[in-house]
């Protein structure tokens, strides 16, 4: 059988604080935090952006992910 690519996305609201985190992982043993924000609107979007990445095959690995969330701080 292939290995399939187990992917987790989240939007994550601290509450108390106004910040919405997004988080994915590739696997059950390993959470990434793309970032944080004050906007659940951006927060969703940042989340959106990485599914339509891992879609077109640009991210597969944790090396993958620290190069998306470079993009980010970029864009």
């Amino acid at each position: 059988m292939k290995n399939q690519l187990k992917l987790f996305a989240c939007v994550i609201k601290q509450y108390g604080t106004g910040i919405y985190r997004t988080c994915v992982s590739l696997d059950r043993d390993q959470l990434i935090y793309l970032g944080a924000w004050p906007s659940e609107t951006t927060a969703f979007e940042t989340m959106s952006r990485f599914l339509e990445a891992q879609q077109k095959g640009e991210v597969k690995t944790a090396d993958d992910i620290a190069a998306f969330i470079a993009s980010l701080q970029t864009a």
